[in-house]
């Protein structure tokens, strides 16, 4: 999905997430870090520039991705990047 706005919060609390995954190139913004630590939210940020059109991340970042995906404990999970569109 996209980046969550302050508008998306109370849209998310709904989903009871346990994990959030940020695929983008900079920190996530207080606003979200400050959501998953109010609602306990498990909040992953793994550097993922954008290149040509499609993210681009470590091998070792891969790794920790597919480890949360099949990790039963972090879900419900939201994963997003900038746009939405990756």
């Amino acid at each position: 999905g996209a980046y969550p706005t302050l508008r998306n919060f109370r849209f998310l609390q709904r989903l009871k997430l346990r994990t959030i995954i940020s695929l983008i190139p900079e920190d996530p913004t207080y606003d979200l870090t400050e959501f998953c630590e109010k609602e306990g939210v498990n909040l992953l940020h793994f550097a993922a520039e954008k290149f040509k059109d499609s993210p681009a991340l470590f091998p070792h970042d891969f790794a920790e991705i597919v480890s949360s995906l099949i990790d039963p404990t972090q879900h419900p999970m939201y994963i997003h990047c900038l746009e939405g569109g990756n």
